[in-house]
């Protein structure tokens, strides 16, 4: 642990790869990025960097739920998921998971809590992570991969809220 707060990583798989964002604090991120899989190695490369991730040693890791009751994913982004859990078994890491709901309902401030709005409300927070804004998508674009970085990020708000019973973000 560093510091006054537990570090925290936070992993959401994306449709071409995977974010991450680790935290100190809930204002403050000490590390974020993506990774791009190859196509030829399945989730091995996601992996790959995950085993690096877990060498920083975080306090807890949190996942996005994609069971059945949590939030419906594609089938490489839920066994990419599962794939990080087990990992963090073998770690001994404590994991936390949330679905798409409970992230929404950390930020009921918002007037309608869509993926980009939440990405606002955190890059206008945590004015670290603003320049990885992506402008929002147009419905004939595919998605910017750097909303992955938000998407994990919100997680990471959603669990410090929940083990502080406080607002995620200021």
């Amino acid at each position: 642990m560093r510091g006054r707060y537990e570090v925290v990583l936070a992993i959401y798989p994306t449709r071409r790869g995977m974010a991450f964002v680790m935290f100190e604090g809930p204002h403050t991120p000490i590390d974020w990025g993506r990774r791009r899989r190859r196509s030829s190695d399945g989730n091995d490369d996601c992996l790959r960097k995950v085993q690096s991730l877990f060498e920083r040693q975080p306090a807890v890791l949190v996942l996005q739920d994609t069971s059945w009751t949590g939030t419906r994913r594609s089938r490489r982004a839920t066994e990419l998921n599962s794939a990080i859990f087990e990992l963090a078994e073998q770690y001994s890491f404590p994991v936390c998971s949330f679905s798409r709901d409970q992230v929404r309902a950390t930020f009921t401030e918002l007037a309608s809590p869509t993926r980009h709005a939440i990405a606002e409300y955190i890059a206008k927070n945590i004015p670290i992570l603003e320049h990885q804004l992506p402008p929002p998508r147009k419905r004939w674009l595919p998605e910017d991969d750097r909303i992955g970085i938000f998407d994990a990020a919100a997680l990471a708000l959603t669990y410090f809220q929940s083990a502080n019973g406080n607002v995620a973000a200021a």
